[in-house]
């Protein structure tokens, strides 16, 4: 299932926003600066997904799509991070301790 960490969610709507708000008015300049970001968004989003209990293939599944969605400069990724954190704070809540 792809749900995401909802700190994951909230960090990938944020960066790819920013990056999307940076290419907009750069005309697409900035592409490169947007790819550099979108890796380090994936790393981040690795570690994070790692941390919230995913193994290491669905954390990096995870990481690579998001990495891949917010280089991609159109505003994608919310459409993306917005319902897996969703579905990440419905385990959380329904998941038994």
């Amino acid at each position: 299932m792809f749900r995401l960490n909802i700190r994951a969610a909230i960090l990938t709507v944020l960066a790819d926003l920013m990056v999307f708000g940076v290419d907009t008015f750069s005309l697409e300049t900035l592409l490169p600066l947007g790819v550099g970001i979108a890796a380090v968004l994936g790393f981040i989003v690795y570690k994070i997904q790692r941390k919230a209990g995913d193994d290491h293939d669905f954390a990096l599944i995870k990481a690579m799509s998001i990495g891949l969605l917010t280089a991609i400069p159109v505003p994608l990724t919310p459409l993306v991070a917005v319902p897996g954190g969703l579905l990440g704070i419905v385990h959380s809540i329904t998941r038994k301790h």
